[in-house]
């Protein structure tokens, strides 16, 4: 299931929004706002940067036939800066920002400062229960201890 979900959003998703940004008014804009509803997953950051560093130029000539073309058909033109903010950067920071909290996550459960939440509970559960006989070396064992 983790593949899979890595492969939609850094190999499947990049490319649907391309081609949403690339259709002329509306579709154009969704394709831009839609590429900051992903950013917080790590492999769309990779396929984003990948398909838009080898795309940038001919979405902003395809946006400026848009724009010339006669009738109501005006969407933004793209920063041809590949490090600006708005295009690649972002996507770095994003990453960067969430290698820091998993970090974080993964010193804050491993630490063991969460120990003294894991008799937390909502319901009571089972005692313990023997329904089998122990050998005399463990309850030996367990009367020495």
């Amino acid at each position: 299931m983790c593949v899979f979900i890595n492969f939609m959003a850094g190999g499947i998703l990049p490319n649907v929004i391309y081609f949403l940004q690339n259709i002329p008014v509306k579709p154009a804009v969704l394709g831009d706002s839609m590429r900051w509803w992903f950013v917080w997953i790590p492999s769309f950051c990779v396929g984003e940067g990948l398909t838009f560093s080898s795309t940038y130029k001919e979405l902003n000539l395809a946006r400026t036939g848009i724009n010339s073309a006669p009738g109501n058909h005006k969407v933004p033109m793209i920063n041809t800066d590949i490090y600006a903010w708005v295009n690649l950067s972002a996507n770095y920071m994003c990453m960067i920002g969430i290698a820091v909290v998993s970090l974080l996550a993964l010193w804050l459960i491993e630490s063991g400062l969460l120990r003294r939440c894991a008799n937390c509970s909502f319901c009571k559960g089972k005692g313990s229960t023997r329904d089998f006989d122990l050998d005399s070396d463990v309850v030996a064992e367990e009367e020495r201890l």
